[in-house]
């Protein structure tokens, strides 16, 4: 999978010229040294072991762009010859992913095709393989071997946020405490998503034949764990411990008297102050209240900023909704945080089919962010299974689903019959004929009721050659003789009483061609 989504990658138009100029056998020795150094960390990078590539996967300039996409997930260091063909890609996936995806969507209906596209985007952003740890994200965790290899706790993103601060302690203890640091920040930007699915009719309280489904994806970004939870609690036990603390200070100096000196050496006049202080700051608090100062500063701010899940945001807010950045240090440009919700239609037995996507790129101060997907009911009552699947582009291992059963009742509308009237009424305003077709009229009988003569005309000629076309290809295969010859010579031998014996007619055919050797 990774070979051939890396090599459709790079046979982009955009990238053509970058490749062909350090395509092999130019800079044949750094080729193979890249080579080694894939060889040496998987055995199966570099496809040594996989038949020989043919067709337009074969071509130099698509090896060389698949290799160093290669190279960069297994996070080899990449040549500088080769660095700025690289960036190149890296940059512009962001760019051509999206649009790649589009046209898969419109030529193929298989999800875990489309889904590629997206995994291919998270793994080129935080550089690493489809069986790499998710820890791997984490800094510092990529080259501990030996931390990887505890999969009760490194398999999934789920395992991980469960460990308490004790246990996330012991499972780095052999980390610096900044380095623990690093790694706990890192870990409050991945994604704890929660997903929810709702569908219904505008307008409308049951999902009828033939209607126009609404299924309302509902993603929120970081739902919080017990360790969170907890950590919550004490840090709101510690602020009202200091605000009652603030609240007795602020009591005993209302008590003493106006030209008393405190404790601090503080006269009238440093009280006098400070209530200006806090006069200008509850003004300032009121102006900011104001809708029209809140929307000139949401206009006028384009820095970034953190929402309220501790992730960072990038751009300004777009009617109070943030785009969150990724964190992706081997990534050359940033990028920003997006979902691909896509609903699938799963039946036993059978590859799962993508309905239809949309994609969640903004979330609101909660990270809350929500998507609309569309389609249209069957003609069949009945209950249909669905998925909806929220795949995300920049972080590995955070994918979530939702599975929803879609109840469709019969439009008995469209089972009640049509008045003449009606039926005319609708011709006239749709350009003639219900629904904008004419009315077919069958021919004569004498045609087999074909509509004019030239008609049946023309199909009995293409039926006749469609029959010498059959005949000829099974007589020259030698499925006649053995299969149809022997049927029709029982049929004609069963009903050889009833049939003319045209021998008798014409003479036997050998004494006529003896006749006529004779002669």
């Amino acid at each position: 999978l990774v070979k051939n989504i890396t090599s459709l990658y790079a046979s982009c138009a955009e990238f053509q010229d970058a490749l062909a100029a350090i395509r092999p056998p130019r800079h044949l020795k750094e080729w193979l040294l890249l080579k080694r150094q894939m060889v040496a960390k998987k055995p199966d990078a570099s496809g040594a072991k996989a038949p020989k590539d043919k067709g337009w996967i074969a071509s130099p300039h698509i090896q060389a762009g698949s290799w160093l996409l290669q190279a960069h997930l297994h996070r080899i260091p990449i040549p500088d010859v080769f660095r700025p063909a690289l960036m190149l890609m890296l940059r512009e996936s962001p760019r051509l992913l999206p649009a790649m995806l589009r046209v898969i969507r419109a030529k193929t209906p298989l999800s875990d095709t489309a889904l590629s596209v997206v995994s291919l985007q998270r793994w080129l952003v935080q550089a690493l393989m489809p069986k790499d740890s998710p820890l791997v994200q984490l800094p510092h965790v990529a080259d501990d071997k030996r931390l990887l290899k505890r999969k009760k706790c490194t398999t999934s993103w789920e395992r991980f946020f469960r460990l308490n601060a004790k246990e996330r302690k012991l499972l780095f203890k052999d980390y610096s405490e900044l380095q623990q640091s690093e790694i706990d920040s890192a870990a409050d930007h991945i994604p704890q998503p929660a997903l929810d699915a709702t569908y219904g009719v505008e307008d409308e309280k049951e999902v009828l034949t033939g209607d126009l489904v609404t299924i309302t994806a509902t993603l929120q970004r970081h739902v919080p764990t017990v360790a969170d939870l907890k950590q919550k609690e004490a840090l709101a036990k510690d602020t009202d411990h200091s605000g009652s603390g603030e609240k007795d200070e602020t009591e005993t100096k209302r008590e003493k008297p106006a030209g008393d000196l405190g404790d601090g050496g503080e006269t009238r006049e440093d009280e006098d102050e400070d209530e200006d202080s806090d006069a200008s700051d509850r003004e300032d608090e009121l102006v900011d209240t104001l809708s029209f100062v809140t929307d000139n500063d949401a206009e006028g701010s384009g820095a970034e900023g953190s929402s309220a899940d501790g992730s960072t945001s990038a751009g300004g807010a777009r009617g109070g909704k943030v785009q969150t950045q990724a964190l992706a240090p081997l990534f050359p440009v940033m990028k920003t945080e997006v979902w691909y919700v896509a609903l699938i239609s799963s039946i036993p037995g059978r590859p799962d089919v993508l309905v239809t996507m949309d994609c969640i790129e903004t979330f609101d101060p909660t990270g809350k962010g929500s998507c609309a997907l569309r389609f249209r009911a069957p003609m069949r009552a009945g209950r249909y299974a669905f998925k909806v699947y929220a795949a995300c582009d920049s972080y590995e291992g955070v994918d979530v689903s939702k599975d929803i059963e879609v109840v469709i009742d019969e439009n008995k509308k469209l089972l009640e019959p049509v008045a003449p009237e009606a039926q005319d009424q609708a011709g006239e305003e749709m350009g003639g004929g219900l629904w904008g077709l004419e009315e077919y009229e069958p021919g004569p009988w004498y045609y087999l009721y074909y509509p004019t003569l030239t008609a049946l005309v023309v199909d009995m000629f293409a039926l006749v050659l469609l029959c010498i076309f059959i005949f000829n290809f099974l007589f020259s295969r030698g499925y006649w003789q053995d299969y149809i010859q022997p049927v029709v010579d029982i049929a004609y031998n069963a009903t050889c009483t009833y049939v003319v014996d045209l021998n008798k007619v014409f003479g036997d055919a050998g004494e006529l061609l003896d006749e006529h050797d004779e002669l």
